[in-house]
């Protein structure tokens, strides 16, 4: 049976524009949100503009970032 590979990119933009919004609040640039959370600045870069489907791994990381739940980062009014 072939692997079926589960893309939804609208959530992948909605999840990114929240991270660069996060950010921007923040006044961060994306080189010092890559130092704070160790995930590479170009993959932060590619989160943003909507991309790639990242690895879940990094929510933890972001949200201790941005010192908020992960529920906080991932409620964007999006139903599936």
């Amino acid at each position: 049976m072939p692997k079926t590979v589960v893309r939804d990119n609208e959530f992948i933009k909605l999840f990114g524009e929240c991270v660069k919004t996060l950010r921007e609040e923040r006044k961060w640039s994306v080189y010092y949100l890559a130092m704070t959370t160790g995930i590479p600045r170009n993959q932060i870069h590619l989160i943003e503009k909507g991309i790639i489907n990242t690895n879940i791994s990094v929510i933890p990381a972001l949200c201790e970032a941005f010192e908020i739940d992960i529920s906080e980062l991932i409620n964007l009014n999006y139903s599936v």
